[in-house]
């Protein structure tokens, strides 16, 4: 009976200091996501996406409006903060997700936010173009065989 006692208090003893981690982690989470998140970036983007799809679609131009709920409903920062959350914290650690924090909470972390999207798209852009130009040598590579 002592045994069971003692086995039953060790699995307590674990799982509210794993509960404890995690709500701590958390918390680090939606704190770096906050900081990240100043510039509303992640809305931008998706207005941006709404503006392109509107544009070259003229059904979806005359419900503009109920494309943005629906999207703000569903795809919003807010909506999707608790998932990324969750993201974050199984990537991350806790010194991690602090320290990333306070670089994103520089104005030279704020640009980096800003300026990320853009220079990951010119990176995939300079790679593909490269490939591009040495597509001739794969082919080839396929062909001696």
């Amino acid at each position: 009976m002592k045994k069971i006692i003692i086995i039953l208090n060790l699995i307590l003893l674990f799982t509210s200091s794993h509960a404890a981690t995690n709500s701590v982690k958390q918390k680090a989470a939606l704190k770096m996501l906050n900081v990240m998140n100043k510039n509303r970036l992640l809305d931008k983007h998706i207005n941006s996406m709404i503006k392109m799809e509107v544009t070259g679609n003229p059904l979806l131009s005359m419900k503009q409006k109920e494309v943005t709920q629906f999207f703000q409903r569903y795809a919003s920062f807010s909506k999707l903060k608790p998932q990324l959350a969750q993201m974050y914290t199984r990537e991350l650690t806790i010194k991690e997700m602090q320290q990333f924090t306070a670089f994103f909470d520089t104005n030279v972390g704020q640009k980096m936010i800003l300026k990320m999207p853009r220079l990951i798209g010119l990176s995939s852009n300079l790679a593909q173009k490269k490939i591009q130009e040495r597509y001739p040598e794969l082919i080839n590579t396929f062909l001696r065989r």
